[in-house]
């Protein structure tokens, strides 16, 4: 959904959820298929996945914390999505992934939709 004027996106909102469930994803240092944390979000399929995630891997990216996003992996190969390869050129991510896993999240509140677009408008391709 686009942005419109005064509003934070829909996709915003939904970087807050895929938070939430991400970080606890850390803290039981597991994994979520794309698909699976899409159907948590109440999207019946995963397409539009890879711009919530995007929100949340900007955000991170901006308050230099290791790379949450790395936890939503293809279900066949157990890989981020090519989102993520982008994003990170050349970084290892079971690396990433275990310096998520040891972060301490409970440490950061929740972010704000806000701060998710405003990273997200900064970051962004474009």
């Amino acid at each position: 959904m686009a942005r419109e004027r005064g509003r934070t996106s829909t996709n915003a909102h939904r970087a807050v959820e895929s938070w939430k469930i991400l970080t606890e994803m850390a803290k039981n240092r597991e994994t979520i298929d794309s698909g699976d944390l899409s159907g948590r979000l109440g999207r019946p399929v995963p397409l539009g996945i890879g711009v919530i995630l995007d929100h949340v891997g900007y955000f991170c990216r901006r308050q230099g914390y290791p790379p949450l996003t790395v936890l939503a992996v293809n279900g066949e190969t157990g890989e981020p999505g090519e989102g993520w390869k982008r994003a990170h050129p050349g970084r290892n991510h079971e690396v990433a992934r275990v310096r998520v896993w040891d972060h301490d999240w409970s440490s950061i509140p929740v972010p704000t939709p806000e701060e998710f677009a405003g990273a997200y408008r900064r970051h962004r391709p474009r």
